[in-house]
């Protein structure tokens, strides 16, 4: 088991009348490996729960682990430093800093967990070119296609070996061949390094391909 949650709720508003129960008793286990969508349509509480799953809110009851830690106690710096640590993510605006490179914003996750700079070298390389893009290491983002840039997000979010990569709506911007590429290359990295990928997304072509699909509506796993 890689990440647990019980009896999870979110609820937004302070009084009655203005109150919105996002998330309601959710239960959910994530094993290592997994592969998994979570999918349902607007305001059924899919961007809640890897909200929560991110650590970026806490749940108003209920429990989280990873790898058996509460982080739902953690402090605020506490749950940054973990998402450094165990988690990557990937956009569906890729969310790539326009002045610097593809290199450069591969390294940026090495950086923040205070590496040297030799190491941050190595590793933002081997990224870039796992996923087939180390041709474009000096480009800057306004210089590659969609496909290119989300390449660049994948490798920024796996450069760091994490447990857990949290994807919304990674293929959505993307042409059918260069989304099958991107769903193939996710499949490569999950099955070779046990890399497990939560995906939040309305897209068929890659529900097609998960091994897992957790359906929500209306703040409930149905």
């Amino acid at each position: 088991m890689l990440v647990d949650l019980k009896n999870v709720s979110k609820v937004y508003g302070e009084t009655q009348e203005t109150q919105t129960h996002a998330l309601k008793t959710v239960n959910l286990t994530i094993n290592k490996g997994d592969f998994m969508a979570i999918i349902g349509p607007s305001g059924s509480g899919k961007t809640t729960l890897l909200n929560c799953l991110a650590g970026l809110i806490t749940p108003t009851t209920g429990e989280i682990l990873f790898k058996d830690k509460r982080i739902d106690q953690l402090s605020l710096e506490e749950r940054t430093e973990h998402r450094l640590t165990n988690m990557g993510f990937v956009f569906q605006d890729y969310q790539l800093l326009p002045v610097l490179t593809a290199k450069e914003n591969v390294e940026l996750p090495l950086q923040l967990k205070g590496m040297d700079q030799k190491t941050i070298n190595e590793l933002s390389l081997k990224a870039l070119d796992e996923v087939g893009i180390l041709h474009l290491k000096d480009r800057f983002p306004k210089e590659m296609s969609g496909g290119q840039q989300q390449r660049v997000s994948i490798a920024r979010s796996v450069v760091s070996r994490p447990s857990l990569v949290l994807a919304d709506e990674p293929t959505a911007n993307l042409d059918s061949k260069t989304a099958q590429e991107v769903i193939d290359l996710f499949l490569s990295l999950n099955e070779k390094h046990q890399i497990t990928f939560i995906f939040s997304t309305h897209d068929q072509r890659l529900m097609d391909h998960v091994k897992k699909i957790v359906k929500m509506q209306d703040g409930v796993i149905l």
